[in-house]
């Protein structure tokens, strides 16, 4: 018996781990679920070791991550009369699939074509995935990144200090093809600076960020997605323009106004904006290309709706997102 392959809610033990309870967890028969039981003894060396993960990192917060035998744990440890304890839960892998989200096919079809391209060509490009909080953003970013690394056969490096959602793992591709995806561990409020420039050495293939909004991150994620792979993140804005307007007006310290708004529009590839209404998903989209560019470059960005109108005319008249799609984000 492995602990990876228990079904359970809850893991908690004490710091030795020597004393060890189980919430719902299925260990009996089929559909047999009791609310606390103790750790079988066939499971005792598995709580030990993840013990002994979980003390090497000597972790100050009281909520953090770790990895252990393929699976990534939230860890939360709390105090009792009795000492220390942790509560352990799995952080499951699970993410829609672009065609579950109701995308524009036409729009995903142009996307991929760019975002996952020949295998002699490396893609490149930022896509950024914009709207208010509680429409979608994260999941559809998510959906982008894995079909990305799905096509190519990839590697694929998660940032994201969220700890919802683990994507780390095999990914199946066709023609028995796997791309693998690995997620790094990043605390609560750190930025991605540092760990994009790590990603740029090992020439990254496929990024996925949480939120992009700190200036630094904007320039490095600016920097990879120009020289050496494809960045997707998030960002929160009312609209295309305004997402556009936010990340190029947010230069680091060091970083002109014309080098921030150069680094913008060479690496941007796409910009989505989407909203739920009414359980529709409603989606606008920028492909940035060569007539868009000098538009971001002249901050002249009232022009864009323009190429958006265009883009949405070239793309299928009449289209309407599928209803009742459930996202969160």
């Amino acid at each position: 018996m492995k602990l990876k392959d228990l079904k359970f809610a809850d893991l908690q033990f004490d710091k030795s781990g020597d004393r060890a309870f189980l919430y719902r967890a299925q260990i009996g028969a089929a559909g047999e679920a009791p609310l606390l039981a103790e750790v079988p003894f066939a499971l005792k060396d598995e709580v030990l070791a993840l013990r002994t993960v979980i003390s090497g990192r000597n972790e100050k917060r009281s909520v953090f991550s770790v990895r252990h035998d393929e699976v990534i744990y939230r860890v939360v440890r709390f105090r009792t009369d009795e000492g220390e304890w942790y509560s352990v839960s799995r952080v499951e892998r699970r993410y829609c699939s672009v065609a579950e989200l109701g995308l524009p096919q036409p729009m995903v079809d142009r996307a991929f074509a760019g975002l996952a391209g020949p295998a002699s060509v490396q893609p490149t490009g930022l896509v950024i995935v914009t709207g208010e909080a509680g429409h979608g953003k994260s999941t559809t970013a998510r959906a982008l990144f894995m079909e990305a690394v799905r096509r190519r056969a990839d590697k694929g490096y998660v940032l994201d200090a969220s700890k919802e959602v683990s994507l780390e793992g095999s990914v199946e591709a066709e023609g028995g093809r796997t791309g693998r995806v690995w997620q790094i561990d990043l605390p609560e409020g750190e930025g991605y600076a540092a760990h994009l420039q790590d990603l740029a050495r090992i020439r990254a293939p496929y990024t996925l960020l949480g939120d992009l909004s700190r200036a630094g991150d904007i320039w490095h994620a600016c920097v990879l997605a120009r020289r050496t792979g494809v960045v997707i993140a998030t960002h929160q804005a009312p609209d295309i323009r305004g997402a556009i307007v936010n990340l190029s007006a947010r230069q680091p310290d060091g970083v002109s106004e014309d080098a921030m708004l150069d680094a913008v529009a060479n690496s941007l590839r796409l910009v989505i904006h989407q909203e739920i209404v009414s359980g529709t998903l409603k989606v606008q989209f920028l492909f940035v290309d060569d007539m868009v560019r000098p538009v971001i470059r002249s901050k002249n960005t009232g022009q864009l709706q323009t190429y958006i109108n265009q883009q949405a005319n070239q793309m299928r008249h009449g289209w309407q997102p599928a209803h009742g799609v459930s996202v969160h984000g």
